[in-house]
């Protein structure tokens, strides 16, 4: 499924451990730069006009199938795969985006790859309390590929804690999402590499998606790890029994190759007989006879097409698109179809409740008396090609996270990435962390909402970042580990005793008008500036016990619509205490089984 690929490429990326031929790994290296070059002029479209161009109206038929998944990102590769396990399930992925490029395979190039066309190119309505740097509109980014977001993003393998998914089954009313329950699919997907600290029992070792460390950076990496071992935070497997600590990232990658949804459970399915993947396929609407889904509505390449499903049709399009389609179906607020003159056939809370960890970006950076890499591309592709070099990782090789109040949930990660600054001279340099902040129990909730009736309209997003005042607390209380980080010796040695560097704004700055630098006043209008998206979000489509306040049950279909689930993100009840590719891929193997049992 790679685009553009000599048959040695495409050896060297099936078998990641071998050495590339110079051929091979040359043709990549152009590849690479011409995803650079292409990221700093690309820009966003603004709506899906381009799935509509020359477009036939008469609709045509594309077959029947068991199972049809809208939507082959995360989820969606996990439910192919395991539901075509079953030779007599049919099942058909309808996939908006592109194959995916062999530049995905790169973890160190993905700020790169999220600014071209895998994106698709999401905004934030205005915010009130983050992206003012940005005049108050923030990026969210949603992979438009085969693979999703598990193609463009930092490649962070972050479960969170056990007492999120507790939760879950609480809000639930549910066990089956305890995590006791869920952990046997958390390790089920995971093949673990061997790295230390590993609490083992909590990993798996005979899954399809490899996890592993990236390899540090020579005299950078430690020197983080031990400034928190001097604030005593232990080293800790941060997915295995404690949370609470600091250690290396666990990344999707398998040696030098990211092992995302597409590397991992696509690509072993894809010969089989009962597995249709249709690409450059918009799904405009759920095809819907009374309150049962018989099938969906797509556009493909010019023509409009209908597919129907035998069994279940199963929306896996993620937070953002799985409400838009759920919604121009009639399922959804009622004063929101209303609003835009859609027949209501199921009132359910879609869009609502959305939530998203912020995130605190550019306002610090550490620079060091070193300068760990001043490599060319064709030197860092090189070293890439023996796992070593730049562009293994580009965000986060060293994670941190810290509970603030004493109820064994993490209330704020750290993470710390390695930017690549390019020189005039076109090369690569690591002489710099840049601390991220994650806020994880954020109390803020916002709404995905439709612009109109008509597919081509993006969906209208507000996370409402830092809406809720308690939000702004638990970052000032990161903010501090990280001052405390600072002044450290092993922080201090690296950067000639100067520690990290604060942005300091301009006099004409509302901050430095308003409050007295590095009080936490100043740190609050600070907030409100460099507070961004966290990727994350979630509960769009949530599970609950009734529809009043959700819009799917506990094994995931939709309230009061017979054969329809949703599949993602949205249906996450609350965030989880760390990232959310991992719980995504637990909460398909786990509804992959309930469905092999309902039908088979």
């Amino acid at each position: 499924m790679r685009n553009s690929c000599c048959f040695a490429c495409l050896i060297f990326l099936f078998l990641p451990i071998i050495k590339a031929d110079l051929y091979s790994l040359a043709e990549l290296t152009q590849q690479v730069r011409e995803v650079i070059e292409s990221s700093a002029k690309y820009r966003f479209p603004e709506n899906n006009n381009e799935h509509f161009a020359n477009l036939d109206p008469e609709k045509q038929d594309y077959g029947t199938f068991d199972f049809i998944i809208v939507g082959g990102g995360t989820s969606g590769g996990v439910l192919a795969n395991r539901l075509t396990e079953h030779k007599s399930f049919k099942v058909l992925v309808l996939e908006a985006g592109s194959a995916d490029p062999n530049t995905a395979a790169i973890l160190g190039i993905h700020n790169y790859m999220i600014n071209n066309i895998w994106n698709w190119g999401f905004n934030t309505t205005p915010q009130n309390n983050s992206c003012l740097i940005s005049n108050k509109i923030c990026r969210f980014p949603r992979g438009k590929v085969l693979g999703g977001s598990s193609e463009l993003n930092g490649a962070l393998h972050v479960r969170g804690n056990r007492r999120d998914y507790d939760r879950w089954a609480e809000i639930v009313g549910n066990k089956s999402w305890s995590y006791k329950s869920v952990l046997p699919y958390f390790r089920k997907s995971e093949h673990a590499s061997a790295f230390h600290p590993k609490d083992k029992k909590y990993h798996g070792s005979e899954g399809p998606q490899s996890i592993s460390l990236a390899p540090a950076v020579p005299g950078l990496t430690e020197a983080v790890i031990q400034g928190f071992k001097n604030l005593h935070y232990k080293v800790v497997d941060y997915n295995g029994k404690s949370q609470e600590g600091c250690g290396m990232v666990q990344s999707y990658l398998n040696y030098n190759i990211r092992s995302g949804s597409n590397y991992s459970f696509f690509r072993p399915a894809i010969k089989r007989p009962n597995l249709t993947i249709s690409l450059k396929s918009f799904v405009t609407k759920v095809i819907l006879e009374g309150k049962t889904a018989v099938g969906v509505e797509f556009v493909k390449e010019g023509k409009t097409f209908f597919a129907k499903a035998s069994n279940e049709v199963i929306m896996s399009a993620g937070a953002v698109s799985s409400p838009q389609v759920l919604m121009l179906s009639g399922i959804g607020p009622t004063d929101e179809l209303n609003k835009h003159g859609i027949e209501v056939v199921a009132d359910l809370p879609v869009g609502k409740h959305l939530s998203e960890h912020v995130i605190l970006t550019n306002a610090m950076t550490l620079s060091t008396n070193t300068v760990f890499y001043n490599v060319t591309l064709d030197q860092a592709m090189d070293l890439w090609s023996k796992r070593q070099g730049p562009f293994m990782a580009n965000v986060g090789r060293v994670i941190a996270f810290k509970d603030f109040n004493g109820d064994k949930l993490a209330d704020a990660e750290l993470f710390f990435g390695f930017p690549l600054n390019i020189d005039p001279s076109g090369n690569f340099i690591v002489n710099s962390v840049a601390p991220y902040i994650q806020v994880m129990q954020p109390h803020s909730e916002g709404e995905v909402t439709l612009k109109s009736s008509d597919p081509r309209d993006f969906p209208l997003i507000n996370p409402n970042l830092l809406g809720d005042e308690r939000d702004f607390e638990q970052m000032y209380e990161a903010v501090k580990v990280l001052l405390d980080l600072n002044g450290t010796l092993p922080i201090k040695l690296i950067s000639s005793n100067r520690g990290f560097s604060i942005v300091d704004f301009p006099k004409s700055h509302e901050c430095s008008l308003c409050c007295q630098k590095f009080s936490k006043k100043w740190w609050f209008c600070l907030f409100k500036y460099y507070s961004s998206c966290g990727f994350h979000p979630i509960g769009t489509t949530r599970m609950g016990k009734n529809s009043s306040d959700s819009v799917v049950d506990s094994d995931l279909k939709v309230h009061g619509i017979k054969n329809l689930r949703v599949v993602d993100a949205g249906i996450m009840p609350r965030l989880n205490s760390g990232h959310t590719n991992a719980p995504v891929v637990m909460i398909a193997e786990k509804i992959s089984d309930v469905i092999k049992n309902a039908y088979y």
